[in-house]
């Protein structure tokens, strides 16, 4: 009996975007994105591309550092449409202080880029999953990708904007693979390759999970390939898939590598740092709060999934088998120090990464099961009841996991930015540096603001200062929530002059005393926040290292372009 699909299935993937506009909806009118871990990190390097297009050196954090540390394609597309959102702002009048209506500017384009990501995930779930799946099975993957929970924690909580953009484009290529694999078609080469280059502009931490997707999407394609071949087929046959898996692999690789050159060309050479704390590295087991923000908003209903998907594995004929082995690898890995997996495969750089990720994932390859098991469910009246209280606890476990840092708390009390701006920005104070105490990665945005400079900065990665490399710390603002406590502090504070270091903008009480006890003495408040002073440091200034301007070139040419010929690829496919 053929099963009657719902109107929103039979429409395919074209419903699944309309209710990822809706379902994410919320989280823009509560401004969520603000309470987000990386936000503000990510609008600061929006902000550098915004100011300096044609510079790889960015002097405001660590006494500088180079952009070819981080994949520019995200930032690049936030700083384009930052200038006209701008530029709306400014028909309200002038801006309350100097930078506020620039940086307003880049927070809309963070935004409008987020909703564009978590748009077009749920389009490269649909193609995705039907290389594990049936296309009404696809259909129902598609509408389980927007309220994913892992996707929601990512995007709304974590603010891992480049991440979730990389994610969706990777999937996407992997699936136009598989076509060419299957078919030999020569556009869809050239999509899948063109979608790596974008993939790789995103996000190059994205490739952790390439080979684990890859090596499964490819031996699906070799399986259906062979088995379809007649016992008395040319050996040619049989292994043009094979020369077809190798173009494939080998071009990815090659416009990647070209398209990331200068980020490969920064990295040789570079050294691990002490490692920072982070509970996604934490056994789950003997550290409950971390399973409390790594593991059950990651995964939550979705977790009912793994039986059926296991069960459907193993009574298919072998298709199947590189799927479950890849999922429960990259499952594996999302525990992080809960299992010694992690060290095993990335040895003492374990350490440096973090695991959330891997949850997120682990979430995408479960999602062409989870749409195969609701509708298995939907043929079945008498399980219909089950389709129901999934998809509504997906829905609010999704949407719990995508405010999690705001009902936490996670970040400060918000920072009023006004006052500080205009007493940095005052004629006899915009040469000093600046360290902020207690503000969290809001501490990201009154950099974007001012032109002072910190020694210190929230993307650790790209730090050079072998005293920051060496002290286990992450951001110095955030001391007071690290293991080591507020006197780890005590080095920095005590020798400013190092880093022409003269004030200290502190918004939690608990840095007072290592202030107190390093020479630093109160100069008053500046709007709700404390200034303190070491009047005795003089400016210091640190020259600009002589830059590649062929890099600097490529850099802010190369990922745009690669995104073009994607977008033209794609446009270029038949409609079937």
């Amino acid at each position: 009996m053929r099963t009657v699909l719902p109107a929103w299935a039979r429409r395919g993937p074209a419903s699944a975007l309309v209710l990822a506009g809706l379902f994410n909806l919320p989280f823009v009118l509560l401004l969520l994105h603000r309470r987000a871990y990386d936000t503000y990190i990510h609008l600061f390097l929006a902000d550098h591309y915004r100011q300096r297009w044609w510079s790889l050196w960015e002097p405001r954090w660590y006494m500088g550092f180079s952009m070819a540390s981080y994949p520019p394609l995200a930032h690049q597309l936030i700083a384009l449409l930052s200038r006209p959102a701008s530029a709306l702002l400014s028909i309200a009048g002038p801006e309350p202080y100097p930078g506020a209506y620039r940086v307003g500017g880049e927070e809309i384009g963070f935004v409008l880029m987020l909703l564009c990501a978590l748009v077009i995930f749920p389009l490269a779930v649909w193609r995705f999953a039907r290389i594990f799946v049936g296309p009404r099975a696809a259909r129902y993957a598609a509408v389980c990708a927007v309220c994913t929970p892992a996707l929601s924690l990512s995007a709304w909580s974590f603010g891992q904007l480049p991440n979730v953009a990389a994610t969706g484009a990777l999937l996407a290529a992997l699936e136009r693979g598989y076509r060419f694999i299957c078919g030999g078609r020569g556009l869809h080469l050239i999509q899948a390759v063109t979608l790596a280059g974008v993939t790789g502009a995103l996000h190059h931490g994205v490739f952790l999970f390439a080979p684990f997707a890859g090596i499964a999407v490819a031996l699906r394609a070799l399986h259906f390939h062979w088995r379809a071949r007649p016992p008395t087929v040319r050996w040619s046959l049989i292994t043009r898939p094979l020369w077809r898996l190798f173009a494939w692999s080998g071009l990815s690789a090659l416009v990647v590598a070209l398209v990331l050159w200068p980020f490969l060309a920064w990295s040789r050479g570079q050294t691990l740092q002490t490692p920072i704390d982070h509970a996604s590295r934490h056994n789950f087991f003997s550290d409950p709060m971390a399973s409390m923000v790594f593991f059950w908003p990651v995964y939550g209903p979705l977790l009912a999934v793994v039986p059926f998907a296991v069960q459907v594995t193993a009574r298919s004929r072998g298709g199947r088998w590189p799927w479950l082995v890849a999922w429960l690898l990259v499952f594996v890995l999302s525990l992080g120090g809960t299992t010694p997996l992690p060290l095993w495969l990335f040895g003492d750089g374990w350490e440096w990464l973090t695991f959330d990720r891997f949850g997120l994932w682990a979430a995408a390859l479960l999602l062409p099961f989870a749409g195969a098991m609701l509708l298995m469910w939907r043929r079945r009246a008498r399980t219909y009841h089950n389709l129901v209280l999934f998809c509504v606890s997906l829905v609010v476990w999704a949407w719990m996991a995508g405010a999690l840092s705001w009902l936490t708390s996670a970040q400060p009390v918000k920072v009023k930015m006004g006052p500080l701006v205009n007493f940095l920005n005052a004629p006899e104070r915009q040469a000093d540096r600046y360290l902020t105490l207690g503000f969290g990665d809001q501490l990201a945005r009154l950099s974007a603001l001012t032109s002072n400079g910190s020694p210190d900065g929230d993307y650790h990665t790209a730090r050079e200062l072998p005293e920051l490399r060496a002290s286990g710390l992450g951001a110095l603002d955030t001391a007071l929530w690290m293991p080591q406590g507020v006197w780890a502090l005590q080095p920095f504070l005590a020798h400013p002059e190092r880093y022409g270091l003269r004030w200290a903008l502190v918004h939690h009480a608990a840095y007072e005393p290592v202030l107190a006890a390093t020479g630093w003495v109160g100069y008053g408040n500046v709007g709700e926040v404390e200034v303190w002073e070491r009047p005795d440091v003089k400016l210091l200034v640190v020259a600009q290292p002589p830059e590649d301007h062929w890099a600097a070139l490529w850099w802010g040419i190369a990922p745009l372009t690669i995104l073009s010929l994607a977008v033209v690829a794609l446009a270029l496919e038949r409609r079937g």
